[in-house]
């Protein structure tokens, strides 16, 4: 994960989200692009002005570039379009690896209702994206939760959390939510552990439980709370259309939930 992206919508929370990001980057030598979409040719600071896209480009070039500072490894770029869409374009490329988001843009109590774009990224890129909660900072990472069915731990995405862990020298805690719809008998151990050695002998610390509660996202909230996590990992699988419709995601109710920075992977 070395070259990152980080939305910029200017709220302090995208701000506090880059300043996650400069810390991260520095611990793991990763380069940054901050990445402004806009898709209104009005002027922010006075909406009855209009502004050729040009201007428009200059104006939010500027502001990124103050915000960038004069560290080198920092590019930007405006863009006009539709954020998820750009943001996602952005993930398909070579060009990045992880991306860095806050949970909460400028208008908070109408994301909460619509759904915020972070967590709609989270969901549709071709990459890993690390969700920010506001007033979060970078101090790295000494308990890891892994959150999934046991199912989606298969190749990449096992790879790369062990990989992340070592990054950070930090214990991994696998951790299945039984709502007590499960038909799994298998216990945790056994679905991954083998798994784990398939791939290497690390040296991580790993902790196997299964939390029982009527809801994932009190199981898992929970579980931070009672063992300190300071990260939590998600896989997003890819649905269907139609099982996109009737399945409530657990990856977006969670990028509105979370109090602790959340990695979404990807099957």
């Amino acid at each position: 994960m070395k070259k990152i992206l980080v939305p910029i919508d200017f709220s302090p929370t995208s701000k506090n989200a880059y300043e996650f990001a400069l810390a991260f980057a520095k611990k793991t030598q990763a380069s940054l692009k901050l990445i402004h979409v806009y898709n209104s040719p009005l002027d922010a600071n006075n909406p009855a002005m209009l502004l050729s896209i040009p201007e428009q480009e200059a104006r939010i070039n500027t502001s990124l570039k103050e915000l960038a500072g004069h560290d080198a490894h920092v590019r930007y770029e405006a863009r006009l379009g539709f954020a998820v869409d750009e943001i996602v374009k952005d993930s398909e490329t070579d060009e990045v690896d992880l991306i860095i988001m806050g949970t909460m843009g400028e208008h908070m109590s109408i994301e909460k209702i619509l759904g915020t774009i972070s967590s709609d990224v989270s969901q549709k890129a071709h990459c890993p994206v690390m969700l920010i909660p506001p007033d979060t900072s970078f101090s790295g990472y000494n308990d890891i939760l892994f959150a999934s069915d046991y199912t989606a731990t298969e190749g990449d995405v096992l790879k790369t959390i062990l990989d992340f862990a070592e990054t950070f020298n930090a214990a991994l805690h696998f951790v299945h939510v039984n709502d007590k719809t499960d038909s799994i008998n298998t216990s945790p151990e056994e679905l991954i552990f083998d798994k784990v050695f398939s791939l290497k002998n690390p040296s991580t610390p790993m902790y196997f439980a299964e939390v029982t509660d009527s809801s994932v996202i009190y199981g898992l909230n929970k579980y931070m709370d009672n063992h300190d996590t300071d990260l939590l990992v998600l896989v997003n699988e890819k649905r269907t259309f139609w099982e996109g419709i009737f399945h409530k995601s657990i990856t977006k109710q969670m990028a509105l939930n979370t109090k602790i920075p959340l990695l979404v992977l990807h099957t």
